[in-house]
């Protein structure tokens, strides 16, 4: 069952690091070491045509999530966004997902919520 209402608000051509943490329907913790783990930041929750996801991301390397235990015994996914991965996108109000997958191929979706991106007046910096 998925953590439903996980707002986020961001301004555009920002960084951005979003914690999500992964429980399973009864609150208890999943072990995540062997997942595949997907997220994406889309116009609406039914999205699909060409243009409609922004931003998707996963736990390959170089991916854009890394996956971490924390103190409190669960296992949380860190999504980085970079600059570069909302400059272009116009202002406004959309939708953002995650989901693991595991070894055996269910697929579980473990986070949604509204995605609001607020103008920026600062262009962002130049990527060092």
């Amino acid at each position: 069952m998925p953590e439903v209402g996980q707002n986020i608000e961001h301004w555009r051509g920002n960084s951005l690091t979003i914690e999500i943490k992964v429980a399973d329907e009864n609150g208890n913790p999943i072990d995540l070491s062997a997942v595949e783990a997907k997220w994406c930041f889309a116009r609406s929750a039914q999205a699909k045509a060409a243009g409609d996801i922004f931003v998707e991301k996963t736990n390959d390397v170089g991916g854009g999530i890394t996956i971490d235990p924390q103190t409190d015994g669960f296992d949380y996914l860190f999504v980085t966004l970079k600059p570069i991965d909302t400059e272009n996108v116009t202002p406004g109000n959309y939708y953002h997902e995650a989901e693991v997958i595991d070894g055996a191929g269910n697929i579980f979706t473990v986070a949604v919520g509204k995605f609001k991106l607020q103008p920026a007046v600062l262009p962002p910096y130049p990527t060092l």
